[in-house]
């Protein structure tokens, strides 16, 4: 893990610090983590961060790692993510034979296809949550684990008088 981390650009751990440094409560932080993480594999790109504001606003977790989580589907990502979401999908609303996919670029199996396109948001979006959920469970577990593990070890060097560090600990917790 240390190799990993001693490789990644300044600009990135230092986003990855400021974030953990922030002095709010484990759970609200994994609770924005696994929101994002379940936005961002649902087909409405472009709103990933709208949605996810709004929706991290509503429930009154950290803003900062909705953003991050919803940030999963990115250009890089995107092609593997929606192929494995709509594969999923197809399997659960089977409309594979529904669907026509142009062999050519004439204009009428193009228009073919795009009235099959309500046909394709169903898969994604079901393949989205089917894949979205356990993802956003994961993320979830991950996330608490290791704010609380950061906030935990930063309250041991601070050296606090036993008072104090216990009521800071059930903050923490």
């Amino acid at each position: 893990m240390r190799r990993i981390w001693n490789k990644q650009p300044f600009f990135i751990k230092k986003r990855i610090v400021r974030l953990l440094r922030a002095d709010q409560k484990p759970g609200s932080m994994a609770t924005g983590m696994a929101l994002g993480i379940l936005i961002g594999f649902t087909p409405f790109v472009g709103l990933h961060i709208i949605a996810g504001l709004l929706l991290a606003w509503m429930i009154g977790c950290n803003k900062l790692t909705t953003m991050a989580g919803a940030n999963i589907t990115n250009p890089l990502t995107m092609p593997f993510i929606y192929g494995f979401t709509f594969w999923v999908g197809q399997i659960v609303i089977p409309a594979a034979g529904a669907i026509k996919w142009p062999q050519t670029i004439q204009l009428a199996e193009w228009n073919t296809f795009l009235h099959s396109s309500p046909l394709i948001f169903q898969s994604l979006i079901a393949g989205g949550f089917i894949i979205g959920i356990p993802g956003a469970i994961i993320a979830y577990l991950l996330t608490y684990k290791i704010v609380s593990e950061f906030q935990m070890r930063k309250l041991r060097r601070i050296n606090l008088p036993a008072s104090i560090m216990a009521e800071k600990i059930k903050k923490v917790s």
